[in-house]
Parts: C-alpha cells; sequence; structure tokens
C-alpha cells in the first residue's frame, strides 16, 4: 500500500483563497476592495503569502480594528477561520 494513501491533498492557496470568498460571502460578509466587512466595518483581510493565506482577523468591527493576523496552511486551518468567523459573528452586536 501506498504511504501516502492517507495523506491529505496538497494544499492550493489559490483554490481554497476562491473557496474562501464563497463561505465568506454565505456568511453575509461583502468584499470591498481587499477587506471583507461586516456592516460596513472591515473584519478581515485575506491575502496569498509564500503558498499560504495569511488572514487579519479583526477582534470586533470597527473602523479602525484591532487585527489578529493567523497563518492559514492547509484546508483545516481555513475551514477552522469560516468557523472562526461565524461563532465571532453571533457575539457582534448590531451597533458595534
Amino acid at each position: 500500500m501506498n504511504d501516502d494513501f492517507l495523506a491529505p491533498p496538497p494544499f492550493q492557496p489559490d483554490a481554497a483563497l476562491q473557496r474562501l470568498h464563497r463561505e465568506l460571502r454565505d456568511l453575509g460578509l461583502t468584499q470591498r476592495a481587499d477587506a471583507w466587512e461586516w456592516k460596513g466595518r472591515p473584519v478581515l483581510t485575506v491575502v496569498v503569502v509564500d503558498g499560504v493565506l495569511r488572514a487579519s482577523v479583526a477582534k470586533r468591527p470597527a473602523r479602525t480594528p484591532d487585527w489578529q493576523v493567523h497563518r492559514l496552511a492547509d484546508h483545516a486551518r481555513v475551514r477552522w477561520l469560516v468557523e472562526h468567523l461565524r461563532v465571532s459573528m453571533r457575539g457582534w452586536q448590531p451597533d458595534d
């Protein structure tokens, strides 16, 4: 049996970025330039750097948010980011 049989598929950042964009739209976020916004406030930026996705996530929606940077080097981390945003959005109040 091949040892690579159970290995995950190689990470393709461009394909992962396209899938992430679809999932972010499904969450109700809107894309404006390089940022993703929630009710007009930037909450996420994602760029491809050296074969991985670098995501800057706002702790709370604001005009000038405090960013947390995450390195997404595999599909599991991309799924984690989507779930993290889903949970965070539940805690954000409409007037945030």
